[in-house]
């Protein structure tokens, strides 16, 4: 398999990481119903979060791009596009978690994550689209070049 391949699985797998972690913070603290006796910094958590697995995902989305933005690829696109709406998704579903939280344990970082990153995954599915369309578009011109050399 080609680097990009292997790139695209493992934006995958980041995402479904960052879901995964994000969502079962946000249930456990829908869980509670009165305030944590001890310490729990949110934002610390949210951050650690984000620096582990969302944002290297990010960037594997845009070096995958970055490999094939001249001929584009059927295979990195459609990964991508997996990636991003994998992560829409799962944003979308800790949103909808958010008012069943206490008000204690909101700050700007809590509120803004899931729209921060359904906006991210939105522009990965959106490249990834892009990258299928440019595969297609440059194998059908690359097809009438042939027919016409003959």
């Amino acid at each position: 398999m080609k680097l990009e391949y292997w790139l695209g699985l493992v934006s995958i797998g980041l995402s479904v990481m960052f879901i995964s972690y994000v969502l079962s913070f946000y249930n456990y603290l829908g869980s509670q119903q009165k305030e944590i006796d001890r310490l729990l910094d949110i934002d610390g958590v949210l951050i650690k979060a984000i620096s582990i697995s969302a944002a290297p995902s990010l960037i594997l989305s845009g070096i995958v791009y970055g490999l094939i933005r001249s001929y584009g690829g059927k295979i990195p696109g459609i990964l991508l596009i997996i990636s991003g709406v994998i992560m829409v998704i799962g944003m979308i579903f800790s949103y909808s978690l958010t008012p069943i939280i206490l008000k204690t344990y909101h700050s700007t970082l809590f509120d803004l994550l899931p729209l921060i990153f359904i906006i991210a995954g939105t522009l990965v599915s959106v490249v990834g689209t892009y990258l299928l369309f440019k595969s297609r578009k440059s194998s059908s011109i690359s097809d009438s070049t042939i027919i016409k050399g003959r």
